[in-house]
């Protein structure tokens, strides 16, 4: 059960989610409709998708700020400006200049969601922590699901599609009174051991970025070239693609919740590697099949990923102490960056060839090789105090001198 501190975090950081994952989707979402506008095709889009992974620079410095300075504090900065910052891409001259408008946005959206996920966690008790994660992640999926349901927007004009880059300044009230409910992390304002660099968890770090590159190798290219996929290999008009989109994802919050409830009772381990091979094959079946077989595939394919989102998710907060948390679970975001990449990299070459489908059947590879490294090597954490599995965040044992 949560406190009313935890449950009233975790309600606000909640709607903070959903703000980012409306801001952070607005350029995979109207790249397809950019790129009619301005000239570019899917390799086109692709390069610079894979070019806009350089935000991880911002990204980087910005959570290792949160381990200085407080989560709270930087979270609020960071997505404020984000959401000023988002707009600008309204006034892009071209594909190059909507990236880089857009770079110093995503930059600021990537570490504020390290820093509601890491603030989150470290004010759930352990029993929750995957549950809470499923929370946020429903939130934040909600965001792109408000972008989808506007696509229609992106279809009244060749130019309508900058209109989507303007709700963020709207959403600069909504995150400073949020914040409001928001304190600083328990943990970080407890007494907690300095630590230089990644000292002691090397290991950890290394398991996890090699995770993250595989997992992005896949997931990245699936979402972010999907309305391109829609648009030009399937002929689908705006509105239809969002009524596609939100009929099969949607119901795969299902598979978020249902992931997070499983995670908690019966270990991350199983609930990952099952989510991870059954979301792949499912996703690259949409991708080739056509009618209800696609549907249908898709469907199968948001649950069984949605159910990772918790499973895989929590690893990162879990597996670094308080004075690391932040840059740890920064430098994991970057990492991941190498990952989309290459998929995107890889995806958008062999849609020149090929087709979108056929890249992803490809890309494949990485997920399944991905649930094996889960299965062997992911310790397993599930009920554990963040202090049990760092054990120098632990609290220091009195001395029998001062019990005297």
């Amino acid at each position: 059960m949560l406190d009313a501190r935890a449950a009233a975090t975790l309600g606000a950081l909640a709607l903070l989610g959903l703000l980012t994952g409306y801001q952070g989707t607005l350029l995979t979402q109207t790249i397809s409709y950019a790129g009619d506008e301005l000239g570019v095709g899917t390799n086109g889009q692709a390069r610079a998708l894979a070019f806009a992974r350089v935000d991880v620079v911002i990204a980087l410095t910005v959570t290792w700020l949160g381990d200085r300075y407080g989560r709270r504090r930087v979270l609020r900065l960071a997505l404020a400006s984000s959401c000023v910052l988002s707009s600008l891409g309204a006034l892009a001259p071209s594909i190059a200049g909507l990236v880089i408008l857009q770079i110093p946005a995503r930059g600021l959206l990537a570490a504020s969601g390290v820093l509601i996920l890491v603030l989150a966690m470290e004010e759930v008790p352990a029993t929750a922590r995957a549950w809470s994660t499923s929370v946020l992640a429903l939130a934040a999926a909600m965001g792109p699901g408000l972008c989808i349901a506007l696509l229609f927007v992106a279809d009244q004009g060749e130019r309508a599609w900058r209109l989507l880059f303007l709700l963020p300044l709207a959403f600069t009230p909504i995150v400073i009174r949020a914040c409001r409910y928001i304190g600083e992390s328990r943990r970080f304002q407890r007494a907690h051991a300095s630590v230089r660099g990644f000292a002691g968890h090397g290991h950890r770090l290394a398991l996890l970025c090699i995770a993250g590159i595989l997992g992005a190798i896949y997931t990245t290219p699936a979402s972010q070239l999907r309305n391109e996929f829609l648009r030009d290999e399937r002929g689908w008009s705006g509105a239809t693609i969002s009524l596609f989109v939100l009929g099969t994802a949607t119901p795969g919050g299902l598979g978020v919740i249902a992931g997070g409830l499983s995670a908690d009772r019966y270990g991350r381990r199983l609930i990952g590697a099952i989510g991870l091979v059954g979301g792949s094959i499912g996703t690259t079946l949409s991708f080739v099949l056509e009618g209800p077989g696609m549907w249908l595939s898709a469907l199968v394919g948001a649950l069984m990923f949605g159910a990772t989102v918790p499973a895989l998710g929590v690893y990162g907060p879990e597996l670094f102490p308080t004075a690391m948390r932040a840059k740890a679970n920064g430098t994991l975001v970057a990492t991941a960056r190498i990952g989309s990449v290459i998929g995107l990299l890889t995806v958008g070459q062999l849609s020149d060839t090929n087709s979108i489908g056929f890249g992803l059947a490809v890309c494949m590879t990485a997920p399944f090789i991905l649930a094996a490294m889960v299965l062997l090597f992911f310790p397993e954490t599930a009920g554990k105090e963040l202090e049990t599995i760092n054990p120098e965040d632990a609290p220091p044992i009195p001395s029998a001198t001062a019990l005297m």
